[in-house]
């Protein structure tokens, strides 16, 4: 059985710090996830794309939202949200929440 208990849980996200710290979290998931290389690179790919857009000197939440919406169906497909459930799922609907309405197609993935 996976356990994990990552660093921010249900937390509002209101700014460019929050945001990393939650993608960090989603990070640390990603890595000790049973999952398959092939997953973990997409997944790691994903992730450092969302990440570098957050760092950006002008945020684009339109290209952050498609990195983790590419992220959260990659994580989908591979069924790691019934292995890690809420600590992948409260991490990413923060970052959606932050996003607006760029994030709304991750909230739908999200259920």
């Amino acid at each position: 059985m996976f356990s994990f208990t990552g660093t921010s849980t249900a937390q509002v996200v209101s700014d460019t710090t929050d945001v990393q710290a939650q993608l960090r979290d989603v990070g640390r998931v990603l890595a000790a996830l049973p999952l398959s290389p092939q997953v973990k690179a997409a997944g790691r790919r994903d992730l450092e794309a969302a990440q570098a857009a957050v760092t950006a000197p002008e945020p684009d939440r339109e290209q952050i939202a498609g990195a983790v919406h590419q992220l959260t169906e990659t994580l989908t497909r591979a069924g790691a949200f019934l292995l890690a459930g809420r600590a992948l799922h409260e991490p990413l609907t923060a970052v959606a929440g932050w996003l607006g309405a760029p994030g709304d197609s991750i909230v739908r993935l999200l259920g």
